[in-house]
């Protein structure tokens, strides 16, 4: 009976361990701040693993907007105004959204329904730019 106890303890204790292990995502999630001049810029965004699939152009569709990233929509943070090809940004968080081509990018933020994990947006974009176009030694791909 006193060794029944024991195995019960033993193994009761090893399931909680083992129930309390944590796994790496499967999408790491990362957050990077940088100062620029009396302003800090904050991306949080997700990042999503390739696990032997293609990304772009086969997950993630040529010329369909694309909430950007993995898990949560990508969200960036103004701490005050910014300027963006010409377009006056106020601060604040704005989820960020890419169309994704073969050549270049078009690249969408959006001051609506930040955080809502799901599909594209239908309202229209609080700033737009387009397209970022490839460099020599840059790869969109």
């Amino acid at each position: 009976m006193k060794t029944n106890v024991l195995l019960l303890l033993f193994l009761s204790s090893t399931i909680m361990v083992l129930g309390q292990q944590q796994f790496p995502e499967m999408s790491p999630r990362a957050k990077v701040e940088q100062k620029v001049g009396f302003k800090t810029i904050t991306v949080d965004y997700s990042r999503p693993s390739i696990r032997d699939r293609v990304i772009f152009g086969g997950l993630v569709p040529y010329g369909k907007k694309w909430r950007t990233g993995a898990n949560d929509d990508t969200k960036i943070t103004f701490s005050g105004s910014v300027l963006i090809k010409g377009d006056t940004i106020r601060s604040g968080t704005y989820s960020i959204f890419t169309m994704p081509n073969k050549k270049n990018w078009n690249f969408y933020l959006y001051d609506k329904n930040i955080g809502d994990w799901g599909g594209v947006p239908v309202d229209d974009p609080k700033i737009q730019i387009y397209p970022i176009q490839e460099r020599s030694g840059m790869s969109l791909n």
